[in-house]
């Protein structure tokens, strides 16, 4: 598939949601500068493994990285007519986001702390609590020893990446056929 590549665009804030066009705006983003874009695919047809490396740099904001391995990652046409448009379906074996900070915290913390109504919230504390909630599948069932733990080292990267300004690195490597997997609508047009 290969690499693709774009350097110094302009995305202004009108091209985003009104939720993030406001966001944008209090930030002091009237446009999303991107230093650079790229991205990289590589497929194997005879067994599907696929291997997504993604790099944006935005001006003034952040570094943002992407890098996924699938163990299949194939584009089907749905057999149902009621899905009349062809679905992504891939299985993810990893994947590591990892941001980088280029003066989005200074820029984004006074507007959470906005709607927070507070003078200085547990930022981590509020991600952690919705990390888990995110986590829970069934509320009968408690959270497996691994989701926990998940959720107390995000936290303590938003702690380092808030007060001392390391990256924010976020791994997955799912351990059965559910984590991960899903299908997603290809747009057309």
């Amino acid at each position: 598939m290969g690499e693709e590549e774009a350097t110094g665009a302009r995305i202004p804030s009108a091209c985003f949601g009104p939720q993030a066009r406001c966001v944008l705006n209090k930030a002091g983003y009237e446009n999303v500068l991107l230093d650079i874009a790229s991205m990289d695919v590589a497929h194997s047809l005879p067994d599907s493994a696929a291997s997504v490396d993604v790099r944006i740099a935005v001006r003034g904001a952040a570094l943002l990285s992407l890098d996924a391995g699938f163990e299949r990652l194939w584009l089907a046409q749905p057999l149902v007519e009621v899905l009349d448009d062809p679905h992504l379906f891939g299985k993810a074996s990893q994947a590591e986001f990892k941001v980088e900070d280029l003066g989005l915290v200074g820029r984004i913390e006074p507007i959470i702390l906005e709607q927070a109504g507070a003078s200085d919230p547990d930022i981590p504390r509020v991600l952690q609590t919705a990390v888990l909630r995110m986590l829970e599948t069934d509320e009968s069932r408690p959270l497996a020893a691994a989701q926990q733990a998940f959720a107390e080292e995000l936290s303590a990267g938003v702690t380092a990446f808030r007060e001392e300004r390391k990256p924010l690195v976020v791994t997955v490597n799912p351990v059965n056929d559910r984590a991960l997997g899903r299908h997603f609508p290809v747009q057309r047009g």
